[in-house]
């Protein structure tokens, strides 16, 4: 139809007013929560800005009125406190007296006029930047008793709870001011950072040791709190005692850690025994593998019958230290999980062949019904520009893979790094697109040095691709040989997959730990 076709509607006004104050509340409803839905980090459910629910409350009764019955309008509300700890003399602090008194304030005046208990509601407590104040008063002034009980208040009726630095300080100083444990009956999720350093703890009176850690704070959370279900936990190591991971641990169905300094193989293989009802779990190593106990750990029969999403990162900058996780990761093949659906093994300088072998295959064996299969290293900078170097090590996943679809028969995405190209090109390998419906590949591999020239020969078409470079150098002259690059990719590179066209899509990403499966874990907690 052309735009000629066109005309006014008969008897329609061309410029038709109404008042907003004509619209019926469900309408006001409407478009209160259109307005007010925001997209939350997959990391914690966390909006960006929570002023606008309030902000709606303030223009009339009616309004307020109107959002005040609403319950979805509150079930993401997050309230940034700029309070903080006195380590020496065991009190709270306002890090800024006028804006502390500004958010009590809206507390107050939120849980004065809500009319409905917000089920997930966050309260998100900064206190500073790595832990020091990062705005105090000449004078530092301990939070008034009736504004710290009214903030207990709240912590311990709050579902979905997001806190920084001061998840154990709360605990204490109920502690000292009660004898009792402070406790949260309607926790279900859990989000703490930065509660304790991965190693030694350099002052006494920071936050305890990691045994104390588990046993005073989260193993209280997991018992007396029934309905908790999801907890991310960063840094903290899994080096505590065994006997800390009590069966309370098997309510948990997402768990996330991040930074773990140090993992002891039979402290590990018990704390995978405790969650037993596990969904999905992510688990962020950037330490060392000891054994605690015999030389070899003999696994007993393990099941983790629901979990579908699992991620293990394992970081390094050497490859001698690599060698450390191999039986670390074997343990994971002695772990059956039927429901795994997708699985994320992305370490340190990458794969060889005796670890696809070794390592990878009784993995995919315990999990027969993968569709989603990652692999891949960190690169570090030191190791970008050796291509040579790196693509011999990622040879051992490509060269292999075909035989992957004989432990993976469900397989539908498989994801590789940029290393693979150099090790497809150099060894004349191919790869098995008869049992793919989607191959993802990371962005890195546009960083190859400019002296390196295989880039123009790698076999991969992805014009239906965006092409993206997370971090668009400043230098001009390498800026526009990425163009280059991402031109050729663009225009040269097109027979692969007019050779493999029962794959279905090929997509890119800038990186898996960005855009795969580690940020997952307590995304959705209105349900398991």
């Amino acid at each position: 139809m052309s735009s000629n076709s066109f005309r006014p509607l008969s008897g329609f006004p061309t410029r038709a007013q109404i008042s907003i104050n004509d619209f019926p509340n469900e309408v006001f409803g409407i478009i209160f929560q259109c307005c007010s839905e925001r997209e939350i980090e997959e990391e914690i459910c966390q909006p960006d800005n929570s002023e606008s629910p309030l902000l709606l409350c303030h223009i009339c009764s009616r309004w307020r009125n109107v959002a005040m019955s609403l319950p979805r309008l509150w079930t993401n509300m997050n309230f940034n406190l700029s309070i903080d700890w006195h380590d020496k003399d065991r009190y709270f602090f306002a890090t800024n007296p006028a804006r502390f008194a500004k958010e009590i304030e809206v507390l107050r005046f939120w849980r004065a006029n809500q009319r409905s208990k917000a089920t997930f509601l966050i309260i998100s407590v900064d206190r500073g930047r790595f832990g020091r104040p990062w705005c105090i008063e000449s004078q530092e002034t301990p939070i008034r008793d009736e504004d710290m009980n009214f903030l207990l208040g709240i912590f311990s009726s709050t579902a979905t709870l997001h806190i920084s630095y001061l998840l154990t300080f709360l605990m204490i100083y109920v502690k000292e001011r009660t004898g009792a444990t402070m406790r949260f009956p309607n926790l279900v999720a859990l989000k703490t950072e930065y509660e304790l350093p991965k190693n030694d703890i350099p002052h006494p009176d920071d936050p305890p040791t990691v045994g104390r850690y588990f046993r005073d704070y989260i193993n209280p959370l997991l018992s007396e709190s029934p309905s908790f279900r999801r907890l991310s936990l960063h840094p903290a190591d899994i080096c505590a005692s065994p006997s800390l991971f009590t069966k309370s641990w098997s309510s948990l169905t997402h768990l996330q850690i991040k930074d773990i300094g140090t993992v002891y193989m039979r402290t590990w293989f018990t704390f995978l025994s405790s969650l037993t009802n596990l969904k999905s779990a992510y688990f962020g190593i950037e330490g060392t593998i000891e054994n605690d106990g015999d030389e070899a750990v003999a696994p007993a029969e393990l099941n983790l019958p629901q979990l579908t999403s699992l991620l293990i990162s394992v970081t390094t900058d050497d490859d001698t230290t690599i060698l450390e996780f191999d039986p670390f990761l074997a343990l994971i093949g002695h772990v059956k999980m039927p429901s795994l659906d997708e699985l994320s093994l992305t370490r340190g300088v990458g794969w060889n062949r005796d670890g696809v072998v070794n390592t990878l295959y009784p993995i995919l064996e315990s999990a027969p019904n993968i569709t989603f299969l990652a692999l891949g290293p960190y690169i570090t900078t030191s190791l970008t520009n050796d291509s040579d170097a790196v693509s011999d090590n990622m040879y051992g996943v490509i060269s292999p893979i075909n035989p992957i679809s004989s432990y993976a028969p469900s397989l539908e995405t498989l994801y590789i790094v940029w290393e693979a190209f150099p090790a497809i090109v150099n060894k004349e390998e191919t790869l098995p697109g008869q049992f793919l419906e989607e191959l993802c590949f990371s962005e890195g591999w546009l960083n190859l040095s400019s002296q390196d020239n295989k880039i123009d020969t790698v076999m991969i078409d992805i014009h239906t691709c965006p092409i993206k470079v997370q971090d668009e150098p400043r230098d001009p002259a390498r800026t526009n040989w990425l163009r280059e690059k991402r031109a050729v990719v663009h225009t040269s590179l097109t027979s692969w997959t007019r050779n493999h066209t029962e794959i279905a899509r090929v997509t890119t990403f800038d990186a898996i730990y960005d855009y795969g499966l580690g940020d997952t874990v307590m995304e959705g907690f209105q349900s398991d």
